[in-house]
């Protein structure tokens, strides 16, 4: 049995690895307590795992928990239109919430829905969808040598988008200059375009807001700001479902019970006006001086009349 990808998680006080493994022709995942390196993942044999006070013994994953299947309705990827600008969302369908449920699956299949609809009505402000990239094969490369798995079907691996530089909690560790009202006008902007045909983003935060600048020198102008990552994104009025929301960053909900509100979009927009205060060198002014932009939570607009885009 040969691991062909690991994770380590630092939550507890104990670092837990998580891993994916194959043999046969199947996948099998584990869980041991402790750190694991490449060159340790390389001769690990972690179906020798049985400890119970340290280990989960291996068991097999199914790839459906992972990857949904293809529908008819969905944009599929063509690389010789977009090869010059698009980039594979970061395959987060993976295994950490996939063991013995489709919940990583389903989450993948509603945010291609999102993708879809708001592809209908594309925005500046809203980040480029492209399509599925799709096959009935998992390939993984161990010691440059390709492991393929088949699948029972044609299933959806990635979303592609359009690439952009960096989100916006990178640009800022970066030092690079972002002009605050520029970035919260077009995410403003973006986010309720969303909101028109009842869609509602559920996690806005620095890291879903993505960057384009002009160079890659800190002297580099931001030349768009865009909101993405719909794998929280839900219809107005419905009961919440599944991934929903950061914490510090959406509002205090429960799946299966909450509704899914617009006014958690602009408590997300309100926490990212503050950290944008406190964190760019734009700091001298005042949180309420941006308070304009965007609506307050209990629907009262309080935008400004006429809204300019200089950055997009």
């Amino acid at each position: 049995m040969q691991i062909v990808g690991h994770r380590t998680y630092h939550e507890n006080a104990i670092p837990q690895t998580w891993v994916l493994a194959h043999q046969n022709g199947r996948l099998y995942h584990g869980i041991k307590e402790g750190t694991m390196s490449n060159s340790q993942a390389d001769c690990t044999d972690f179906s020798l795992w049985r400890d119970p006070e340290t280990c989960l013994p291996p068991p097999e994953l199914d790839p459906a928990n992972l990857y949904p299947k293809v529908l008819p309705r969905y944009n599929l990827f063509h690389p010789h239109k977009h090869k010059q600008g698009a980039i594979l969302k970061p395959d987060r369908r993976y295994l950490w919430q996939a063991l013995n449920t489709t919940f990583v699956a389903h989450t993948t299949a509603r945010e291609i829905d999102a993708c879809q609809m708001l592809d209908l009505q594309p925005h500046k402000s809203i980040y480029k969808y492209y399509g599925v990239e799709t096959s009935s094969v998992l390939r993984f490369k161990y010691r440059n040598e390709t492991i393929n798995i088949t699948m029972d079907q044609e299933r959806v691996l990635n979303l592609v988008f359009e690439k952009y530089d960096c989100n916006l909690r990178e640009a800022i560790e970066r030092g690079y200059p972002v002009h605050i009202r520029d970035c919260l006008q077009s995410i403003a902007a973006g986010t309720e375009h969303m909101h028109s045909p009842k869609l509602v983003h559920g996690d806005v935060k620095p890291e879903n807001i993505l960057v384009k600048w002009s160079n890659s020198g800190h002297d580099a102008i931001a030349l768009r700001y865009v909101i993405g990552d719909f794998d929280s994104t839900q219809l107005k009025g419905s009961v919440i479902g599944g991934k929903y929301g950061t914490p510090f960053w959406s509002r205090d909900k429960k799946p299966g019970v909450d509704i899914v509100e617009e006014d958690d979009d602009w408590f997300g927009f309100d926490q990212l006006r503050k950290w944008l205060v406190c964190f760019t060198t734009d700091s001298r002014q005042k949180s309420e001086d941006y308070r304009r932009i965007g609506k307050r939570i209990g629907g009262t607009d309080a935008r400004e009349s006429t809204i300019t885009y200089s950055s997009v």
